[in-house]
């Protein structure tokens, strides 16, 4: 099973492997490498401000060490072996932390089934086997955790997991270890992301005050100092009020794909139609079962998820581990033909939910691609001005600062670069090149770049793309004497802005 859902991550995000050289699924990985690159050349563990984004502004970034550190750990292991390990570990990393959790419920299902002076162990209620196989191949969890996507939701959906898996043990075995170990796991998912965890966590607490009537003091005094400890390694940075006050942030989480909603045919084709069987199989039993209080928690949290993910589509990583912990339970309910019936079920969900799965071999080669043999052309300081979900390719590969990213606190240099692209007067254009101190600027398929653009500033498409600075500089065609072609690929070209100062 680890091995099939190694393949099924594998050829998730398309060509991870490019004549023999590792890519990453998505812009904002570049960004962590990049600044995982400057850990490694002692440059400071902890970077509490990015002056390579928005630049020459900065940012304030979110907390960011406990993956990064991973990924400076594993390219200092693969630094003997292999040319480029940074790349390498970026890889990795991801598909390394869903062995990490097949590992974790394959050791606990053995330590549960051995004896000690001829009594069983007390066992878990979840079914290690539905576990191992919802982990290699659901599709949401395989989109948290495939290759070439170092990102903090593989640590995160990871962390949530084990939490929510040891929240009936914190219950059952009671006393301080088990309170300890969960609320850890808890404090640790918090410093990778302030957003999914402290969400799900306040679903918990809720949920267990409604069902249980009280939580445990220990388990969330842990959080609060670990919350604190860590907050305070950080710099206590965690809420970037000046970039959630710009009026085109939304406009902008609207052209992302993961931050829009999911309709509620494309849910339950990619979420998995098994979890519809969830509520006939408890309805089915109740009286032969009884629902224990951890049963109603996840359910609640279940219905919560399912209708954030519905709201917005990164939740589908987090919104399928409750279901397929309910799903783990109720394995153990079923006779041996009811088995039988929902293996095939399930097995039919995971081939037709696996089509959506981006597998198509005859695929382009991701961008970063290009940006890398571009990058090649990029001789001499300044800043780069580039689509903002190129620009952080062109930062890893150049080494020097993008106006524009792929991160929401980067979202003034998002407008400045749209603002750009979709301009048609000069004198306005070298104002942002002037003030951005651009040196260098990247064009890339008009068409995009300016549906793009418009949308993130809130305004229609210009009728004639030539007109634009995107469409000018895609095309080569009214260069302004400022701006001199250095190269060009397929999909991108590089100009160099050489203005004098006045």
């Amino acid at each position: 099973m680890a091995v099939i859902g190694l393949w099924l991550r594998w050829i998730y995000p398309n060509l991870p492997l490019v004549e023999g050289f590792p890519f990453m699924a998505d812009g904002d990985c570049y960004t962590r490498l990049h600044r995982v690159s400057l850990i490694v050349a002692g440059k400071g563990w902890i970077w509490g401000f990015h002056d390579f984004e928005n630049y020459p502004f900065g940012i304030v970034p979110h907390t960011t060490f406990p993956l990064d550190g991973l990924l400076a750990a594993l390219t200092l292991l693969l630094k003997p072996f292999l040319e480029s390990p940074l790349d390498w570990a970026g890889l990795l990393i991801s598909p390394l932390l869903f062995l990490l959790i097949i590992g974790t419920i394959h050791y606990f299902s053995q330590k549960e089934s051995e004896t000690k002076e001829g009594e069983k162990i007390g066992g878990s209620i979840y079914s290690p086997f539905v576990l191992i196989v919802g982990w290699a191949l659901l599709p949401g969890l395989i989109w948290g955790t495939p290759f070439a996507r170092p990102d903090h939701q593989s640590l995160v959906v990871v962390l949530i997991f084990l939490a929510l898996w040891g929240e009936e043990r914190r219950w059952r075995v009671g006393g301080g270890r088990w309170e300890v170990a969960m609320g850890s796991l808890w404090g640790m998912s918090l410093w990778v992301s302030l957003y999914e965890p402290f969400i799900v966590l306040g679903i918990l607490g809720v949920m267990n005050l409604i069902i249980r009537h009280r939580e445990q003091k220990r388990f969330w005094g842990v959080i609060a100092v670990l919350f604190l400890l860590t907050q305070g390694i950080e710099g206590f940075r965690f809420l970037d009020l000046h970039a959630m006050r710009e009026r085109n942030l939304s406009t902008w989480f609207q052209t992302i794909g993961e931050t829009r909603g999911m309709g509620v045919e494309d849910f339950f084709l990619i979420f998995t139609v098994t979890t519809l069987f969830i509520p006939f199989f408890i309805f089915r039993f109740r009286s032969k079962v009884k629902i224990s209080p951890t049963i109603l928690v996840m359910i609640g949290i279940t219905l919560v998820l399912v209708g954030l993910t519905l709201f917005q589509r990164r939740w589908l990583y987090f919104s399928i581990i409750p279901p397929l912990l309910l799903f783990a339970v109720i394995w153990s309910w079923l006779s041996q033909t009811w088995k039988w019936a929902m293996g095939i079920i399930f097995l039919m969900n995971i081939v037709i939910s696996t089509s959506h799965l981006k597998s198509d071999p005859t695929q382009e080669p991701p961008i970063a691609v290009e940006a890398k043999l571009l990058a090649k052309s990029i001789q001499g300081t300044g800043g780069i001005l580039a689509p903002w979900w190129i620009s952080p390719s062109l930062l890893y590969f150049s080494g020097e600062p993008i106006v524009a990213s792929t991160s929401h606190q980067s979202i003034a240099g998002i407008v400045a670069s749209s603002q750009f692209y979709r301009g048609s007067h000069w004198l306005e254009a070298e104002r942002i090149l002037r003030e951005r101190k651009v040196r260098w600027v990247v064009a890339y398929d008009e068409d995009r770049v300016l549906q793009n653009a418009s949308e993130t500033l809130g305004l229609a498409i210009p009728a004639d793309p030539r007109a634009s600075w995107a469409g000018g500089l895609w095309r080569v065609e009214r260069i302004p004497t400022a701006l001199k072609l250095r190269a060009a690929t397929t999909h991108l070209r590089l100009y160099e802005f050489t203005h004098t100062e006045n």
